[in-house]
């Protein structure tokens, strides 16, 4: 095994040059992580609000609200799995 991937492989070290995270791309990955932590429980509160304490006004809408709060949840999730992460945070 060369000194090169001794380096890359290893946990001790942090990735350096094109290895490591720009500023950038960590914002982006925390904020992809922060809204899943938020997105999940809030559309989950949706989904419930939706379905128990519904005005009769609102019951028109519960399939589109519902929808749309499923399509969310699932978007997040999605975007969670398929985050390009180059390196631990």
């Amino acid at each position: 095994m060369t000194d090169e991937l001794r380096q890359y492989y290893s946990l001790e070290t942090a990735p350096t040059g094109s290895d490591a995270l720009s500023p950038l791309e960590e914002l982006n990955i925390l904020n992809g992580r922060l809204c899943f932590v938020l997105g999940i429980p809030l559309n989950a509160l949706l989904v419930w609000l939706i379905l128990r304490h519904s005005s009769a006004e609102l019951r028109v809408y519960r399939k589109v609200l519902l929808q749309a709060a499923i399509n969310d949840s699932l978007f997040l999730l999605a975007t969670l799995m398929v985050q390009n992460v180059s390196g631990p945070l």
